[in-house]
């Protein structure tokens, strides 16, 4: 609802991706699809199980993302700091220009959902701060996905919410648990369905 915040955000998005150096690095391999042939692509894969799971009902990308079976600190044995955040970019960008073919293509707004499973996953225990600092910065840039992945997760398991004001309860919800991850919207969505009554079993 802050108008001149949105627009400062969309000035700074802007000005990043005009860099020439961001736009020959990240956003032009994603462009011509030649990003997941780069070495740094694969090393990643060697650790990290990640990628498409696939469209939603409205067309909007599910992506999702965890550690492998191996020890999360162990794909830095494979990439340094800033092929990692690399990627991370380059996922989001392939995320978003799926949503803006789809939007196009619909002639509707398309979202995306974020699946950041770090089950059994505790940034706090790992003992290389390199994969900390990844994980928490490149959860920042997903932050402002926390309301509409809530709403997702509500249309999608039809819980129905008269009366309660979600977007507020949500918020208060990751306020009080210091984060706006998928792991806290899930922890809140499991909250609400039993104060709802409401069973949460897969359509698939």
């Amino acid at each position: 609802n802050n108008l001149k915040k949105a627009e400062e955000a969309i000035r700074i998005c802007c000005k990043w991706r005009a860099d020439p150096e961001i736009r020959e690095q990240i956003l032009k391999p994603v462009a011509d699809n030649t990003w997941t042939e780069a070495p740094v692509y694969k090393s990643f894969c060697k650790h990290m199980v990640f990628g498409v799971l696939g469209s939603q009902v409205d067309g909007g990308i599910l992506f999702y993302l965890r550690d492998g079976l191996g020890e999360p600190n162990a794909v830095f044995e494979s990439l340094s700091r800033d092929d990692f955040m690399k990627i991370g970019f380059q996922s989001r960008e392939y995320v978003y220009r799926w949503c803006d073919t789809e939007t196009r293509r619909l002639g509707r707004f398309v979202k995306a959902m974020f699946i950041i499973d770090m089950n059994k996953v505790k940034l706090s225990q790992m003992p290389d701060s390199r994969v900390q600092k990844c994980y928490a910065e490149l959860g920042e840039f997903s932050e402002n996905n926390n309301p509409q992945m809530v709403d997702k997760y509500i249309n999608y398991f039809n819980i129905k919410t008269s009366g309660i004001d979600t977007k507020s309860e949500a918020l208060a919800w990751s306020v009080g648990r210091g984060a706006r991850s998928g792991r806290v919207a899930w922890q809140y969505i499991t909250d609400l369905a039993a104060r709802t009554n409401t069973r949460l079993t897969s359509k698939g």
